[in-house]
Parts: C-alpha cells; sequence; structure tokens
C-alpha cells in the first residue's frame, strides 16, 4: 500500500426475510388470486399443476384482453403472464 492510503471495511447485518403469509392467515379469509396470462394452453396447465396444491384460486386468460377484464372483475393478487402473446 502506498503512504496515506485508508481501507475501509464494512460488515453488514444478514437481512431478515419476512414469513411468507398464507392464504389461511389473510385477514379477507379467502385465497389469494392468481392469473396466469399465456397463449399457449400447455403453458397454463403447466402453471396450474404448479400451483395446484397450494390454497390459491387460479385464474387462465389466453390474450390481453381476456387478462383485462378479469383483472377488472376479479381479485387478482399475483400475475404470471408470457411476455410474447
Amino acid at each position: 500500500m502506498a503512504a496515506n492510503t485508508t481501507t475501509t471495511t464494512t460488515a453488514y447485518e444478514p437481512r431478515t426475510v419476512p414469513e411468507p403469509v398464507f392464504a389461511e392467515e389473510r385477514s379477507v379469509g379467502r385465497p389469494s388470486g392468481i392469473l396466469i396470462v399465456d397463449s399457449e394452453e400447455i403453458n397454463r396447465r403447466l402453471m396450474k399443476a404448479i400451483f395446484k396444491t397450494a390454497p390459491y384460486r387460479i385464474h387462465e386468460a389466453r390474450r390481453a384482453s381476456e387478462a383485462m377484464r378479469m383483472l377488472q372483475s376479479e381479485r387478482i393478487d399475483l400475475v404470471i403472464l408470457d411476455l410474447m402473446l
């Protein structure tokens, strides 16, 4: 090291990750809604199968216009979409 050089080391505390809030614990008393938007049926079926065992209400849309209508009429907490619609 050259003369008059200072080195600083900073230690950070690990961030605590909050526990997940499951649908049963929500104050509204009903499962979270997930909207799956994909033009390919096989992709929608795969996503539904992934979430099948969890306490979610699964909604599907094939097109963006269907998804927009569903977002206006249903309580959706998460949207999973294919950007190549």
